[in-house]
């Protein structure tokens, strides 16, 4: 993304671990749907998850819309997104976003 000096935004759908839990389980039971992940991969998933944090440059703008919100934030994200000009926001060029190659000729710095 750094290269297209394109813009992003986080939506986090915050779910409760136990509802994780059970639609894994249904997911893993039932043979015709695609998805689920075995017991222990899913706990370790669980276990090194870190829930986004917008106060973090990389997490915002943050959107946190809960599992069973029936009318998430649509305008707002939208809003983040593509403004309501209708045209997607440009990213001003920063060191987050500009590629800086840390020498002139890189492939040959690596051949030698």
């Amino acid at each position: 993304m750094r290269k297209q000096e394109a813009d992003s935004q986080e939506v986090h759908v915050g779910t409760p671990i136990p509802q994780c839990r059970d639609i894994n389980s249904r997911l893993l039971e039932d043979p015709a749907a695609e998805g689920g992940y075995e017991t222990e991969v899913f706990e370790n998933l669980v276990y090194r998850y870190e829930e986004p944090n917008g106060m973090t440059r990389w997490d915002r703008p943050l959107f946190t819309v809960p599992f069973d919100d029936a009318e998430p934030p649509y305008e707002a994200i939208w809003e983040a997104m593509i403004g309501s000009d209708g045209k997607a926001k440009v990213v001003k060029p920063n060191t987050a976003t500009v590629l800086v190659c840390p020498c002139p000729n890189a492939l040959s710095s690596l051949a030698s």
